[in-house]
């Protein structure tokens, strides 16, 4: 079998008149005026967030614009489907799955002998529990066996989905390139969505990927698709470095030394999308140091915290996605070390927010999702599309960093995030005796998760509100004020609700009671914390006095 994800129709797709379906790469562009396919549909969240990577990918490496007129020629009229074919056909050789030559995402050179005992596929799926964990009969949440055959469809997107988000494994099984667990953030319109315009709105222009370059580009074996070479593997500490290969290498990092074992029997059905395949996987062949990332790679779609050795991804959370994303994600953080959007966001947002938001719209969306990792537990997949707002015409700046109304946008999510600490200080030393720290874990950490929850369409609404005040040239202080206020409802109702399992408020300790009048304290325009973070009217007194740490 030679299965050719260029040709194949694998990809999962709904269409916005026929509905589900299947198609190949090159039919995303098909029937886009009258049956466009709006969006992948994979049988799981987290292959829909590897695969649309996949396809940015591949159309950045096979089809890239030439430059940003190029791009907005095909952003409402795609090209047909036979041009965007032939364009990927000339990348055929490295999107093969099966065969004696370079596999896709696979180990070129891998043995069994080498390798030892095969691993079964569900081990693709990062929440699958180890071996030990099998051993000890410890899988209580995440049953064994559930998946031990999958289709060549299902295994190409888990095999991708691994390779781009890989987490720690254990001793010599890397991590992707971008760290474990990953946050991607994508850049959508506002309105009529499509999976073209999903992908085509995160591409870049070819003289983009050419001002990354130190020099000409890589060689393709390894320089942009790892797998068409041996593998650099990293038993004596070898690392690869973003200078060492070309920009493009970033869509295709392969830190897992993997090879497929596909089966040809009778036609059975998969155990994830539960098709019918006569061509099957059921077990791989794994060895540990493969190629070993390091140095200061950025990934074109995760957002970014710089460090002292380079850069370190943002990171999917327990929090889920929200507001709290603009700051960093949305935002670039004008400050020394401050949080870097991807590169995919900035430049969409002071290239293409005409394309993003035409006419009268005020904002375009950001699609942020990515594996929620404890090192090598998988906790949750974090998914999240949010409306952002875009900056009023009149008060707008040169770049995204340093936009005004970004900036004060930025001030209600520090405000938000000092709101938070406040919460979860009055719970701790109001609700949670210190010999029930340990036993009330959850509630703690669940009022942070309520309160962004909470405060999500209040956040909205303050920030429609400070754009329209910033574009009529008011004051915004009064916005600002507001928000605070709504931000101290909200705590104040999360703290009562949670003290209702410990607390009999008619009758409260008056533990609880003072550290509901201090949380209220904080939450207001005389605490001097929050009135820096809001700039409102710092008010007089002995500083630091509201802003001492709860005890």
């Amino acid at each position: 079998m030679a299965y050719d994800l260029l040709e194949e129709k694998w990809l999962f797709v709904r269409r916005r008149a026929s509905g589900p379906g299947r198609i190949a790469p090159w039919q995303l562009v098909e029937n886009h005026e009258t049956d466009p396919v709006d969006a992948l549909d994979f049988p799981r969240a987290d292959l829909n967030g590897g695969v649309i990577q996949f396809l940015i990918g591949l159309l950045q490496t096979a089809f890239p614009p030439k430059d940003e007129k190029a791009w907005r020629g095909f952003w409402n009229s795609p090209p047909e489907p036979e041009v965007l074919r032939g364009a990927l056909a000339r990348e055929a050789d490295a999107f093969l799955l099966d065969g004696d030559g370079p596999r896709f995402m696979q180990d070129k050179t891998l043995t069994a002998a080498e390798a030892g005992e095969p691993t079964g596929v569900a081990s693709l799926f990062v929440e699958t529990p180890g071996g030990k964990t099998e051993k000890d009969n410890a899988d209580l949440f995440v049953k064994r066996g559930r998946i031990e055959r999958l289709c060549p469809a299902c295994v190409a997107a888990a095999l991708f989905t691994l390779q781009t988000n890989a987490p720690s494994g254990g001793v010599g099984h890397r991590t992707g390139l971008r760290g474990g667990g990953p946050l991607t953030t994508l850049v959508l319109p506002a309105r009529d969505v499509t999976l073209w315009k999903t992908v085509w709105g995160n591409v870049f222009p070819r003289t983009t990927i050419e001002s990354w370059r130190d020099g000409g580009p890589a060689p393709r074996e390894f320089g942009i698709y790892p797998w068409l070479a041996p593998t650099r593997t990293s038993e004596a500490g070898r690392e690869i470095h973003p200078s060492e290969v070309d920009p493009l290498h970033a869509y295709w990092g392969m830190p897992r030394r993997i090879r497929l074992l596909v089966e040809q029997g009778e036609a059975q059905p998969c155990h994830l999308c539960g098709q019918e395949s006569e061509a099957f996987v059921a077990r791989f062949l794994a060895k540990n140091y493969g190629n070993n990332y390091s140095g200061t790679w950025r990934h074109p779609l995760t957002p970014y915290t710089p460090v002292k050795e380079g850069f370190l991804s943002m990171k999917g959370t327990p929090d889920g996605v929200g507001y709290k994303l603009w700051r960093g994600a949305v935002v670039s953080e004008p400050q020394k070390g401050g949080r870097l959007p991807a590169k995919n966001v900035q430049y969409a947002i002071n290239n293409r927010l005409e394309e993003l938001a035409p006419e009268n719209w005020i904002e375009y969306r950001l699609w942020a999702f990515g594996p929620d990792m404890d090192n090598m537990k998988a906790r949750s997949w974090a998914e999240g599309m949010m409306p952002v707002l875009t900056p009023p015409k009149q008060v707008g700046a040169d770049s995204l960093g340093a936009d005004p109304y970004y900036q004060e946008v930025l001030r209600l999510v520090y405000a938000a995030e000092a709101a938070v600490k406040a919460l979860r200080q009055a719970v701790r030393y109001g609700l949670m005796p210190k010999m029930d720290a340990k036993i009330d874990a959850s509630l703690f950490q669940g009022v942070a998760l309520r309160f962004w929850s909470d405060t999500q369409q209040p956040f909205q609404d303050t920030a429609a509100g400070l754009r329209q005040a910033m574009a009529q040239s008011q004051d915004t202080a009064s916005v600002r004020i507001a928000w605070l206020a709504r931000m101290k409802k909200a705590a104040v109702a999360i703290y009562r609700r949670a003290g209702e399992t410990k607390v009999d408020w008619r009758t409260a300790p008056e533990a609880a009671v003072r550290k509901e009048v201090w949380l209220a304290g904080k939450l207001s325009a005389t605490d001097k914390e929050m009135a820096n973070i809001l700039n409102l009217p710092v008010p007089a007194g002995k500083p630091g006095k509201r802003g001492r740490k709860a005890g």
